[in-house]
């Protein structure tokens, strides 16, 4: 999660929790620290996440592996090229099936 992302929501974070994270760019920065059990409601499902916070990211929130992981993510793909998203819920055995879709270009670029 962006640093201003994190301030908004409010919520305190671990400070002693710090990990080095390097980008796909091959850039690497410190963590501010980890909001611990954090949950993240999508439909149904309340999942608890860890969520680094971090200075910089090219988004608000980025959700990688650990995530997939929790959640035994799957991704159906159609002929037409649309993929929905389907998640398990370890706390409730609830499965949720979510739709994608396209994401938007930055007009900056």
């Amino acid at each position: 999660m962006r640093k201003d992302v994190w301030q908004r929501v409010g919520e305190p974070i671990l400070s002693n929790q710090v990990v080095n994270m390097q980008s796909v760019h091959k850039t690497s920065e410190m963590t501010c620290g980890v909001l611990q059990d954090f949950p993240i409601t999508i439909g149904p499902c309340t999942f608890y996440l860890q969520i680094h916070v971090t200075e910089t990211l090219p988004c608000e929130v980025l959700i990688g592996q650990p995530f997939f992981n929790l959640t035994r993510a799957k991704a159906i793909t159609y002929e037409d090229g649309t993929q929905d998203l389907v998640l398990f819920d370890p706390n409730t055995g609830t499965e949720i099936t979510l739709p994608t879709k396209e994401r938007k270009k930055h007009s900056d670029f």
